[in-house]
């Protein structure tokens, strides 16, 4: 849980939250959003910021596996990437301080309609590179 406080509060220092709800519909503030982080009730909350840099607008999902366990999932779309700066260093550089806030070097980037079977890495799955600290398919 405070991993996922960590994120939000490291996307709220280059983000400007545009909407996030939690999984009964309710709007949620940054502060609404971190607040329910300590709340290990089982939910879900979807979140989109605008924000400055490589990417300009990502979605956040946050989606408790247990009780203490919250699955993350970050998405952006193509249009959202400033192509005449982008590089696969340039992307490393930009989510290098996402993965600190989460204290993680795990990750799997896929596109769209891609496996949802955690670390699946396989033809079919859509990821198109990763840096895994976990063990394929097992």
């Amino acid at each position: 849980m405070v991993r996922a406080n960590d994120l939000i509060n490291y996307v709220e220092g280059f983000s400007t939250l545009l909407s996030a709800s939690s999984s009964e519909g309710r709007e949620l503030t940054a502060n609404e959003i971190k607040s329910q982080l300590s709340n290990s009730a089982p939910q879900t909350i979807s979140s989109g910021w605008e924000c400055k840099g490589l990417i300009s607008q990502i979605q956040i999902f946050l989606g408790w596996v247990k009780n203490d366990e919250i699955f993350i999932e970050l998405t952006f779309f193509p249009n959202d990437v400033n192509k005449k700066a982008y590089s696969l260093e340039a992307f490393k550089h930009w989510l290098k301080p996402f993965l600190v806030a989460l204290n993680t070097g795990t990750y799997f980037v896929r596109y769209e309609n891609a496996s949802w079977k955690y670390g699946d890495t396989s033809k079919e799955s859509g990821v198109i590179f990763t840096n895994k600290e976990c063990e394929i398919n097992g």
